[in-house]
């Protein structure tokens, strides 16, 4: 049985992760592999589904700008494109949390691995806005069921002692996927349009490349064993919604929106800031997305080391404070290989905190409402995402470059990451209960 406790002078920092003696990232990177293989079945299956559906939809985050471009569409069409995604996004990220409490995690990631499939055939089947804008608001919204999904099945099936790990392990598998899909995409997408003799049915004959892969996920999804512990009644969502944890979940989700409206204003337009700026073609743009993505690999990868030297939140705090001069440097720089540097340490910094703030968000919060909580934070982080994509946009081709729109960007990191200083590293955390083992 689990429950709620204050503890006056003790930190959720410590509870979350045990100190380490010696050299933390030696030792940190022992304990990380020895927690890999201690992994069960089911973590073992989500990390390998979680890869192939990555990898199948990183030729999307690759090439679908670019697509859109070589069809004359600007970055304000993409933006919109986008933001329509996010508004799916939006709206099912609550009902993902019921249907999490109420159908098994197996039947859902199947679910959405072939809904996944079928509407980003019909996204690439026309440039008909009666055919594209459904499809992708329905994959928005699958992609939120995914992201409900994650987390709580992730604490259903781990320990305490490697659960910070098996976050970060599936989120590096993530970017592992993103790494080599990032340099497959580029390179399919030169191949066919070479061979097409036009690149908007080169880019369309990549992705649809990358939609066959996806299939593959439903192997290892239809290998799940469903003997993961549920709670003995699902909260609800009218439930939540009467709780007495609101201060703290709206702690959770304040600086989270931040980082969504940040990012939204910038990263979706990464892939045609080097093409624009620096007239590169889509082979050296999916490089630089490999590159990116392998940062991104070993930043999440030191995740767990450096929480458990210095703390959870002082590690989230520090690495999106870091990242800041290099998201600077992006914005003013003229020179292609301080900008791929800056890109590539931008990406290992900014990424590192994400499995740790997820798996904190989930320790800090009961396990009868693990799925609420997520669906709300996740909420938050898309419904500003969805607004500021179509701002950044807009923003873009107003300002004629992505100066303006990087500078405002890391104006709101800095806020955000002042915000998780102030509401769980400076508090103490004497206000958070934390769930421990009676």
């Amino acid at each position: 049985m689990s429950r709620n406790i204050l503890t006056e002078g003790s930190s959720v920092e410590q509870a979350l992760v045990a100190p380490v003696k010696g050299n933390p990232f030696s030792r940190g990177l022992l304990n990380y592999f020895s927690h890999l293989r201690g992994f069960n079945h089911n973590i073992r299956c989500v990390m390998a589904g979680s890869f192939l559906m990555t990898l199948a939809f990183s030729f999307f985050n690759v090439l679908q700008n670019l697509y859109f471009q070589a069809e004359g569409y600007g970055e304000a069409f993409m933006g919109g494109i986008l933001s329509t995604m996010s508004l799916g996004t939006v709206l099912f990220a609550l009902p993902s949390s019921q249907l999490v409490d109420r159908v098994s995690f197996k039947k859902l990631l199947i679910g959405a691995t072939l809904t996944l499939s079928t509407a980003g055939l019909f996204f690439l089947s026309s440039f008909n806005v009666y055919i594209i804008y459904p499809s992708i608001f329905i994959i928005g919204a699958v992609l939120s069921l995914q992201s409900v999904i994650n987390a709580p099945f992730l604490m259903r099936n781990t320990s305490e002692k490697e659960r910070m790990y098996a976050f970060s392990a599936v989120a590096a598998a993530q970017m592992l996927a993103n790494l080599i899909g990032s340099f497959l995409a580029g390179n399919l997408g030169e191949y066919f349009t070479a061979m097409m003799k036009n690149s908007v049915n080169g880019y369309r004959s990549a992705m649809v490349a990358g939609l066959a892969i996806s299939l593959a996920a439903l192997i290892p999804y239809g290998l799940i064993r469903e003997n993961m512990i549920r709670p003995e009644k699902p909260r609800g969502f009218n439930a939540t919604l009467r709780s007495d944890n609101w201060p703290l979940i709206l702690k959770l989700m304040l600086p989270m929106m931040l980082v969504g409206l940040g990012a939204g204003l910038v990263i979706p337009f990464l892939n045609v800031y080097f093409k624009s700026t620096f007239h590169v073609g889509a082979d050296k743009v999916g490089i630089y997305m490999s590159l990116n993505f392998a940062l991104m690999f070993i930043g999440i990868a030191a995740g767990p080391a450096l929480a458990s030297r210095f703390g959870i939140v002082k590690v989230m705090v520090a690495s999106q404070l870091l990242s800041i001069p290099f998201f600077l440097t992006l914005a003013f720089t003229t020179n292609l290989t301080l900008a791929v540097i800056a890109f590539l340490m931008r990406a290992g910094l900014m990424n590192m905190s994400w499995p740790l703030g997820q798996n904190f968000n989930m320790e800090v919060v009961g396990q009868n409402e693990q799925a609420t909580a997520n669906s709300l934070i996740m909420f938050s982080w898309n419904i500003a995402w969805m607004l500021s994509v179509k701002f950044g946009g807009k923003l873009i081709e107003w300002a004629g470059g992505y100066t303006e729109s990087m500078c405002l960007a890391a104006f709101i990191y800095i806020v955000s990451a002042s915000f998780y200083y102030f509401f769980f590293h400076r508090a103490g955390f004497k206000e958070i209960g934390i769930r421990q083992k009676q």
